[in-house]
C-alpha cells in the first residue's frame, strides 16, 4: 500500500470517530430539567447556614435564589428583588 492510501485510510478513520463522538443527548435517559456539573471538591452540607466550604458554596449557589440580585444593565448598579 502507498503511504497515500493509509492516510486517507487514518484520516477517514478518525474522521468517523470524530462523528461518533459528537452524539447531541450526552444523557439519552434523563428527562426534565437536571444540571451536570464537575466540582473540585464534594460538598460537605446543603443547608445554607451550615455551608463553609467551596465545594458547598458552588452547589448552593447553583440551587438557591438569593432575596436581591443586581439589574443587568443599569448603571451605576441597582439592586432588584429576586426572592423578596
Amino acid at each position: 500500500m502507498s503511504s497515500l492510501s493509509l492516510c486517507l485510510r487514518a484520516l477517514l478513520l478518525s474522521m468517523l470517530a470524530l462523528l461518533a463522538a459528537c452524539n447531541p443527548d450526552p444523557y439519552p435517559g434523563e428527562k426534565g430539567k437536571i444540571l451536570h456539573a464537575s466540582l473540585r471538591l464534594l460538598p460537605k452540607s446543603f443547608d445554607p447556614p451550615k455551608i463553609e466550604d467551596e465545594g458547598s458554596g458552588k452547589v448552593a449557589a447553583h440551587v438557591y435564589d438569593g432575596l436581591l440580585i443586581y439589574h443587568p444593565f443599569a448603571r451605576p448598579y441597582r439592586l432588584m428583588p429576586a426572592l423578596a
